[in-house]
């Protein structure tokens, strides 16, 4: 008897709870609404997009509502009506440097089948990851620079291994813009290399 009646009052406890737990992980309506519709408006820069995305709520509720939209809206494909804010939710994961938002944006990030119809949206997510944290996924950005098929995509990858700015970096990136087919790209890449080894220069002077 005495251990029955704490079991039943256990029970109670779960059956009440559930529900509130389960309404607290919920995002309030209102602020996905408001960030929603940020998403979706045109027109502006960077600075000022960012800048109403925030008004919307604090930093890690903006944050965390824009990694359940890229989330939901990750398989769209350009011309479904969410594939504009799936480019503008990735995108602003990578100004806010939402380090949750690696996994998704390496997925996204990825070469597919579907990726095929979808590169903006790798680039907007290499782009992304460069901007969260370079260092740690320097791993990626040279599989990019290495074998990616697309040579935007392989230059956005230079980009950010070249700030991560060491010899092993700078020698990976002079072997890639000796592979590139064409001058044009080659130059590119070699631009991000020269950038990298001047800094280099004046780090070894300094010393």
């Amino acid at each position: 008897m005495t251990i029955g009646i704490p079991f039943r009052i256990l029970i109670l406890l779960i059956v009440f709870l559930h529900p509130v737990c389960a309404f607290q992980a919920e995002r309030p309506a209102p602020l996905v609404e408001a960030v929603t519709k940020e998403l979706s408006r045109t027109g502006d820069g960077d600075a000022a997009f960012m800048a109403r995305l925030l008004a919307t709520g604090d930093r890690a509720s903006v944050s965390a509502v824009l990694l359940d939209l890229t989330k939901k809206y990750k398989a769209e494909h350009p011309g479904d009506s969410e594939y504009y804010l799936l480019r503008q939710s990735v995108g602003a994961l990578g100004y806010l440097k939402e380090q949750q938002a690696i996994p998704v944006l390496i997925e996204l990030a990825r070469p597919t089948e579907r990726s095929k119809a979808n590169e903006d949206i790798r680039v907007i997510a290499l782009i992304a990851i460069g901007r969260i944290d370079p260092v740690g996924n320097r791993d990626l950005l040279l599989g990019v620079l290495r074998t990616d098929e697309q040579w935007y995509i392989r230059r956005s990858a230079a980009s950010f291994l070249s700030e991560i700015g060491d010899a092993a970096v700078l020698q990976e990136l002079d072997v890639a813009a000796a592979r590139e087919p064409t001058p044009g790209q080659s130059q590119g890449i070699q631009k991000d290399a020269d950038a990298l080894r001047t800094r280099l220069a004046a780090a070894n002077k300094g010393k």
